[in-house]
């Protein structure tokens, strides 16, 4: 895992670098548009501001995507990524006696890192908080639900539409340099589910039943 972190940090570091650029020439472009009074200059900066957020956009999209290397999906059983998720970082379990006979298409070593990476922003923002894996199959059987649950720990409306930006939970909420959660949220869509953040619950992990 050593080199994938390294590859990891060197990726984000580039492209992160790239957007703070093109997110400093649009600010410097937004200025110019406040004392411009032609039109045509203003209409080619709100196209050269267009371009430079999709570029931003899709710059964000590649971080929040950083799993995708090295990865390799097997079918494992629920209860069994479940136990080793447990025995990786520590935490009380809720388990419905359903999903036994349940498969999930994943890496176990990414599997397991995403919900550490979720686990441990949620003890370096809120260190006295109680979390609980709790995890159910629904009704029709074709969807696994992991609910990191903490009851403690509440994200302003703006927080919560940016909480899996790459870098936003690790440098603006924790301080620190790393992609933060958003590396969690782009593994997990790699497999074909969804990482959500559910007030006064904590976060929802949402995974179709591989068949």
């Amino acid at each position: 895992m050593a080199n994938q972190d390294l590859t990891d940090d060197i990726l984000g570091l580039i492209v992160h670098s790239y957007n703070n650029y093109l997110s400093g020439a649009m600010g410097f472009n937004e200025l110019i548009k406040l004392d411009c009074d032609d039109q045509s200059v203003i209409d080619k900066l709100d196209l050269s501001l267009a371009s430079s957020k999709e570029a931003v956009d899709f710059g964000s999209q590649l971080l929040a995507s950083i799993s995708r290397l090295q990865v390799h999906f097997n079918d494992i059983e629920v209860r069994e990524i479940i136990e080793r998720v447990v025995n990786t970082v520590v935490l009380e379990k809720r388990v419905d006696p359903q999903i036994d006979m349940h498969l999930v298409h994943t890496d176990p070593e990414w599997f397991i890192r995403s919900i550490s990476m979720i686990v441990d922003f949620i003890r370096q923002l809120s260190p006295t908080s109680s979390i609980v894996l709790r995890a159910n199959i629904n009704s029709e059987e074709t969807e696994v639900n992991l609910r990191i649950g903490v009851t403690d720990l509440s994200f302003t409306a703006q927080q919560q539409k940016r909480l899996f930006e790459p870098f936003y939970s690790s440098r603006h909420l924790l301080g620190t340099k790393d992609v933060g959660i958003a590396v969690s949220s782009g593994f997990i869509k790699q497999m074909n589910g969804e990482l959500s953040w559910q007030e006064g619950q904590g976060f929802l992990i949402r995974l179709p039943v591989f068949e």
